[in-house]
């Protein structure tokens, strides 16, 4: 074997072992403290939307989690591309040609992770602004 598929072997491997051992190694919830039947959390489905106060939430406050949901992922994908340059620098050996696609896979992930960053900030200080001044209007 040559010694880029022994990278990249060694590379699957250790993602594939870290995610297995985050799954594994994740808490995991236990019914030991109670027992509840079917019609008790049949129940919770009539309540999606609501708050813990039992007020419906406004729209605002489901979109604004839908977009910090998506800007979320959007920001795994950038991270992802960022370490997929990195990796593709690390085994270029000295190709001139690999390393270019390389750099400009970093600056883009990393332009790209700026911009998800802001987004999310400013959807986060519009979501409070608006929960904070229409919520507690609401009877």
């Amino acid at each position: 074997m040559n010694f880029q598929k022994v990278i990249s072997f060694v590379f699957l491997l250790t993602l594939f072992l870290s995610t297995l051992s985050f799954v594994l190694l994740s808490p995991q919830p236990t019914l030991a403290q109670e027992w509840r039947t079917i019609e008790e959390e049949l129940g919770k489905v009539g309540e999606i939307g609501f708050s813990e106060t039992g007020i419906p939430e406004s729209p605002a406050v489901i979109v604004g989690r839908i977009i910090r949901v998506a800007l979320g992922l959007l920001g795994v994908i950038f991270v992802g591309l960022t370490t997929y340059g990195g990796f593709l620098w690390m085994t270029s050996g000295g190709n001139d040609e690999q390393v270019k696609k390389a750099k400009t896979l970093i600056t883009n992930g990393l332009i790209g992770l700026l911009i998800i960053v802001t987004a999310y900030a400013i959807t986060y200080f519009v979501t409070r602004s608006i929960t904070e001044t229409v919520l507690p209007y609401q009877s």
